[in-house]
């Protein structure tokens, strides 16, 4: 949505480094707000797909600055596209540029101490959840693993069997059915067990099988996923002056991950709590609610312009 009156938000991509997923967000946003999606090169150019957030950040903000040559910068982002958002707010600051806004949806942040929080929560949620610590799943054969795993996700999902599993968790994830058992089988072999080989085979059966461009055009993707995971968890955020608003799914654990932003922004952070789990925030039936507190956070800014010019 180029076209429009007022200063344009930027949405920076999450971790698959494509933008399609704020399409129901877009939606609901004014037709006199512009809107860009910051897509990750790497979709266009192998050689561009191993960089580090800070780097990625380098580049977007001379590709924003280029659409838009002067302040304020208004950046949104859900999941990883958060951090870089903030990543992008930080570095423009440094550069001497007006940043307006920064709006954060259900984004975390990775110290020391909150990615060891993190690994020690979600080890605690998945023994309550499943009735199983992490070592004793270790301790069970191949096969054993992947009834264990499809058993409980089907019944998480309530799915009635494997394969509309499949098609509830490619819908949950933006993909063909065909794309997730292409990147199942692209993260875990099959020849990891019989019983793993026999459920993508079953998969295949009834979804089908990519192409060769389409097979090499996920194939990238994927590898794009895996670099930004591993900046991610690389990644020590500096302090900002800020503000920063952060929309957080009631869904998602509250925990340090979630709330560190607060100890990092100098103008603090102001936190809404919105209906949905990570990954349905910004899709129906949510993505209305996060669009509107966006855009109100937009007009609050114009108004606190206005207010400084007067």
């Amino acid at each position: 949505q180029p076209h429009g009156s007022r200063p344009p938000l930027f949405l920076l991509h999450a971790v698959d480094g494509n933008v399609a997923v704020y399409m129901d967000l877009v939606r609901h946003f004014d037709h006199d707000q512009p809107i860009f999606g910051v897509q990750h090169p790497g979709l266009v150019e192998a050689s561009e797909v191993e960089r580090s957030l800070e780097e990625l950040a380098t580049r977007y903000a001379s590709v924003i600055r280029a659409v838009q040559p002067q302040g304020p910068y208004m950046l949104a982002g859900w999941s990883l596209g958060g951090v870089l958002a903030y990543e992008l707010a930080r570095q423009l600051e440094e550069q001497g540029c007006d940043v307006g806004l920064v709006a954060m949806i259900d984004s975390r942040v990775w110290t020391d101490e909150t990615a060891a929080q993190a690994d020690a929560d979600s080890r605690r949620r998945a023994e309550q959840q499943f009735g199983f610590t992490v070592e004793t799943f270790m301790q069970l054969s191949p096969d054993e693993q992947v009834t264990f795993v499809l058993d409980r996700a089907q019944a998480a999902a309530g799915a009635d069997d494997e394969m509309t599993l499949v098609k509830k968790l490619a819908d949950e994830s933006g993909l063909a059915s065909d794309q997730l058992l292409f990147l199942l089988e692209a993260t875990i072999p099959a020849d990891y067990s019989p019983q793993w080989a026999e459920f993508l085979s079953r998969g295949r059966q009834r979804y089908g099988t990519l192409d060769d461009q389409r097979q090499r055009q996920l194939h990238q993707q994927q590898q794009i996923v895996q670099n930004l995971m591993k900046g991610l968890s690389e990644y020590r955020p500096q302090p900002h002056r800020g503000p920063l608003v952060h929309l957080r799914a009631n869904e998602s654990p509250d925990d340090a991950a979630a709330s560190a932003w607060d100890q990092l922004v100098e103008l603090g952070v102001t936190t809404h709590v919105c209906a949905g789990h990570h990954f349905s925030i910004i899709r129906e039936p949510h993505a209305g609610d996060v669009a509107s507190i966006i855009e109100s956070s937009l007009a609050a800014r114009s108004i606190h312009d206005s207010g400084a010019m007067a």
